[in-house]
């Protein structure tokens, strides 16, 4: 039997799924637009400081490098660490950025390390004015400095859009909490995902779901499998121009967390 233990005001399944399920446009990383580069990159903390250069390790979650990714998209911003995801609005000029007072999240508990964490990322931005420094090498920098001193600085890497130049179209998709052995005529022995069709309507209600369970043969970009949680996906699928002979002519992309349930 599941049991759900995760709800969001901002990733819930009725508002957010067709609220955001526009395909994204394709965009050149030479923009001039603050708001537009930004969206073109997932940005992922490298480093957290105060105004003495020392680290903050409230950021770092117990481990030697932070993991937190920071993404932009349309004037809203996300951020998701080591356990929940985070989000709100904010504005950007060309040396300042300014997030809503409200950071949305959602409600998994998780080891107090990472809640920690998540609770002084939400704090960094919640209503807050930063200084915004952004240097647009091969692989940019995004440089966020708070009123204390506290400088945040992250690694930007291509987005999905950005490296695959197509418009993708946009699933959902069940996955099971198992995987099971399955073959792909090439490979052998491989532990495949097992995942189920969802449909939805214009108002966000379940249309379809298919009975059985599938074999996944890709990868999921950006998703992480749970051998404890049964979890429902919005995935981005790009077609792949000129794939090899003996790859998926698809690209999956997660787009977004629906919603999650601990198995027992």
């Amino acid at each position: 039997m599941t049991k759900p233990v995760l709800k969001s005001s901002l990733f819930c399944a009725t508002v957010g799924i067709l609220a955001l399920s526009a395909c994204a446009q394709t965009k050149s990383p030479q923009s001039d637009n603050p708001d537009q580069y930004l969206s073109q990159y997932h940005w992922n903390l490298q480093s957290a400081v105060n105004q003495n250069n020392q680290p903050i390790t409230a950021f770092y979650a117990g481990q030697q490098q932070p993991k937190f990714t920071l993404n932009f998209d349309k004037g809203r911003l996300s951020l998701h660490g080591s356990c929940n995801q985070m989000g709100g609005s904010y504005t950007a000029t060309a040396n300042t950025l300014q997030a809503s007072e409200q950071i949305m999240s959602t409600l998994m508990a998780c080891a107090p390390a990472a809640m920690q964490q998540d609770g002084s990322m939400s704090k960094f931005f919640a209503g807050q004015k930063l200084d915004y420094q952004l240097d647009k090498q091969n692989q940019p920098i995004l440089t966020l400095t708070n009123n204390q001193g506290d400088k945040l600085r992250f690694v930007g890497t291509q987005t999905a859009d950005t490296r695959y130049g197509s418009t993708p179209e946009t699933i959902f998709m069940a996955v099971s909490h198992q995987k099971r052995a399955c073959s792909d005529g090439l490979r052998k022995n491989l532990q495949c995902l097992m995942v189920k069709e969802i449909r939805y309507d214009a108002q966000g209600l379940k249309t379809y779901e298919a009975k059985e369970w599938s074999n996944f043969y890709n990868n999921i970009e950006g998703f992480t499998h749970r051998a404890d949680i049964d979890t429902v996906l919005r995935v981005k699928r790009y077609t792949i121009a000129n794939p090899p002979a003996d790859a998926s002519k698809y690209a999956y992309v997660l787009d977004m967390v629906v919603s999650q349930a601990m198995v027992k």
